[in-house]
């Protein structure tokens, strides 16, 4: 429904009721296509080379949050790649799209990233 005018490379799925087929690529992402998605960098890059199941997911979607730190390290990613400009307009076509929403960075959050650098 979502976003079906996205054209991420690769072949288009017929279908995503065969996600679940596939076992579990990142239950933190979602365990199916009715729950809303919380995009992550992995998912995000395999969107981007067209991984049928992760557009197949992603294009049912009906809401997909995408944190701002995840967006942070996509752009850093970005800085060091060869198609800079390429990957921007990619990106700035995934934000645009009706159904994601860029999600503030919370006091949880900052919690868990503190304890994140302690750990490092």
């Amino acid at each position: 429904m979502a976003w079906r005018g996205w054209q991420a490379p690769g072949p288009r799925p017929k279908s995503v009721s065969s996600f679940a087929e596939f076992g579990s690529l990142r239950r933190s992402i979602a365990t199916s296509v009715n729950e809303p998605i919380r995009l992550d960098t992995v998912a995000y890059s395999r969107f981007t080379r067209g991984e049928p199941r992760i557009v197949a997911l992603l294009d049912a979607a009906e809401w997909i949050g995408l944190q701002v730190t995840v967006l942070g390290q996509i752009h850093a990613g970005f800085e060091g790649g060869q198609h800079k400009l390429k990957n921007l307009g990619r990106l700035n076509e995934v934000l645009s799209a009706p159904v994601v929403e860029v999600l503030p960075v919370d006091r949880r959050t900052a919690e868990v990233f503190g304890a994140i650098i302690l750990e490092g």
